[in-house]
């Protein structure tokens, strides 16, 4: 039963980490989507060819947001200690609750940022790569402080029953 639990934190964390390779955000100008990038683009950085109505595609480059990143390594990390077992369900809880935070940050920033530099102009549309890394996470932190409460619990009760033998 131990495994199983532990394997459900490993599925939430390898889950939210697949969603990175999946349309994060579309970024549209007068109701045109523009471009779309997703978690993996916006975590290490992309550069986007646009074609042109005459000559050749422009380039433009994207640099990596660091929200993002954080919020993929947590993912990472999260799945690297839930093979671990239960004993590191405070560990994974830290992970997914800071890659929680951070895409909810990356959000904010990359909204403030495409304002600033769009003028008002350009939208941005969070797209279900978004949606699902974060709900993934967010059941990620809430399952593994489940699992580190009843770790407490059992590993408390365990010592209550060794003192009152040892008495």
């Amino acid at each position: 039963m131990a495994d199983r639990k532990a394997l459900v934190s490993a599925l939430l964390f390898a889950g939210s980490t697949l969603c990175f390779f999946f349309p994060f955000v579309a970024v549209s100008c007068g109701g045109v989507e523009a471009l779309t990038l997703t978690g993996q683009q916006l975590a290490t950085g992309t550069t986007l060819s646009q074609p042109q109505p005459f000559g050749p595609p422009q380039k433009q480059h994207i640099n990596a947001d660091p929200f993002a990143a954080i919020a993929g390594m947590c993912a990472i990390a999260g799945t690297a200690l839930s093979l671990t077992g239960r004993k590191m369900a405070s560990g994974c809880a830290a992970a997914a609750i800071v890659g929680s935070v951070s895409l909810l940050v990356m959000k904010s920033h990359f909204d403030s940022e495409l304002q600033s530099q769009a003028g008002g102009m350009a939208q941005a549309n969070y797209q279900t790569g978004y949606t699902l890394a974060l709900v993934l996470l967010a059941a990620g932190s809430i399952w593994n402080i489940f699992l580190f409460l009843q770790n407490k619990h059992t590993t408390d009760a365990e010592m209550g029953e060794q003192r009152a033998q040892t008495s």
